[in-house]
């Protein structure tokens, strides 16, 4: 009896997910629990009909979109404009946020001031990694939010960032000052979001996958939380993610820069490179010659970003991205996170923040025998999603035994797995015999 009445229950719950597609329960879930979280965080002085109307946009459009998802199953142009819409809306929310911004100067995340300000000290002639950021908001900002007062915050006398995060949004600011007299980082960040969400569309094979690729991006809480507040992240994920659209399109030498502009915006880009030239030189029939003919513009970009920093002050560039980061600098970034030092420090085997700690140990005792291990897969099964998978997994390796292993690093890495997961595995094998039946449309087990 019980059986029976289990069976009739599963039936039930099998009809009504039959009605209701997986798209919309990201959508419903990403776009309930966003709105949430951004209409309540507490520094927000937003008018109440304002954030009235955002909220009841936003009910209308899940409601619309579960009706669409039922009524008209194969015509996804409904549910793109829903998404459209939704996307608007909640852009409509963040431009009255950045107004916010003229009554309360701290309402941004401190590393969006941090470049604004390595901006301005670019445009007067001073090296961003030699100066120090007292006297600016930036150091206001550190000093209202410094959780050890008896300390200076250490990110003061550093610039942790490679050079191309302040050099990309010169054009931008300079036009806002043109235009308006004023800048916000974030306007740069808005434009980054909208394009990643449309080569994101562009990604998957089949509609319905993205639908779901782009709900899980445009909506998912952490990403719009950057748009909000301020984070690089939305910088280095747009290159990214531009870099798999022309790999997927066998753009091979324009993803080489893409992938120097990823790298030059910050180090989390750093660690797909093996992967990247392991899956180049096995797609180039394991040919040197060939596979530099189709990477040169990642040297020759790479350099253009780096090397006049070198040049200025190689070891002011190496302290502030590479010393301070690892705790080797004078001053060092503070221990904190859900990793290894993270768990140390709340466990008081690591007695303070700023102490050193021998992270570099660890990420080779792991991360090397990862690597190689990673590696060896990729070259049995070469693709895009082998690639962005094995750069995951090698990234948390690294960030978890790093000084500071952060939830925003996680939803990082979390996007590039979900993104590989959408992509078509195509694989290309070093063997020119398969190569060729490969071209021919044969597939591959």
């Amino acid at each position: 009896m019980l059986y029976q009445n289990l069976k009739q229950i599963l039936k039930l719950y099998k009809k009504i997910f039959n009605f209701i597609s997986c798209d919309f329960l990201i959508i419903a879930i990403f776009v309930i629990s966003s709105s949430i979280i951004l209409v309540r965080y507490p520094h927000i002085v937003i008018d109440k009909k304002i954030l009235a109307l955002f909220m009841a946009v936003n009910i209308v459009s899940v409601i619309a979109y579960l009706i669409f998802s039922i009524v008209k199953k194969k015509r996804i142009s409904y549910k793109v404009v829903i998404i459209l819409i939704l996307i608007a809306n909640f852009l409509f929310l963040n431009f009255q946020y950045l107004n916010y911004r003229k009554i309360d100067k701290f309402s941004i995340q401190d590393e969006t001031l941090h470049t604004e300000i390595a901006i301005k000290y670019l445009l007067s002639g001073k090296n961003p990694y030699k100066e120090d950021y007292f006297n600016t908001i930036f150091a206001e900002w550190h000093y209202a939010f410094n959780r050890f007062p008896q300390i200076t915050p250490p990110p003061i006398y550093h610039y942790a960032y490679p050079p191309f995060s302040f050099i990309m949004p010169l054009p931008f600011y300079l036009v806002g000052q043109k235009l308006f007299n004023y800048y916000d980082q974030r306007w740069l960040y808005i434009i980054l979001y909208l394009f990643s969400v449309f080569l994101l569309f562009k990604i998957p094979d089949k509609k319905n996958q993205k639908l779901l690729l782009v709900s899980f991006f445009a909506f998912n809480p952490i990403i719009l939380g950057h748009l909000f507040f301020g984070s690089n992240n939305i910088m280095v994920l747009f290159w990214i993610i531009l870099m798999v659209y022309l790999l997927q399109r066998n753009r091979l030498l324009l993803s080489s820069i893409s992938l120097a502009f990823a790298m030059g915006v910050k180090q989390s880009a750093w660690f797909i490179l093996p992967f990247y030239f392991v899956y180049i030189f096995l797609k180039k029939d394991k040919n040197f010659i060939k596979t530099i003919k189709v990477t040169w513009l990642f040297f020759i970009v790479g350099l253009i970003i780096f090397l006049p920093f070198l040049i200025w002050d190689y070891f002011s560039l190496f302290d502030d991205i590479l010393y301070f980061s690892s705790g080797k600098s004078v001053s060092n970034y503070p221990i904190e996170g859900i990793g290894l030092t993270g768990m140390l420090l709340k466990f008081n085997i690591i007695k303070s923040p700023l102490a050193y700690f021998p992270c570099w140990i660890f990420q080779i005792l792991f991360g090397l025998p990862l690597l190689f291990f990673l590696l060896k897969k990729q070259i049995k099964k070469n693709s895009i999603k082998m690639m962005l998978i094995n750069y995951s997994s090698f990234l948390f390796v690294v960030w978890f035994f790093s000084r500071y292993f952060h939830l925003d690093h996680l939803n990082y890495i979390m996007v590039v797995l979900v993104i590989s997961y959408f992509i078509l595995d195509k694989f290309f094998y070093a063997n020119k015999h398969h190569a060729s039946m490969l071209k021919r449309g044969k597939n591959f087990k």
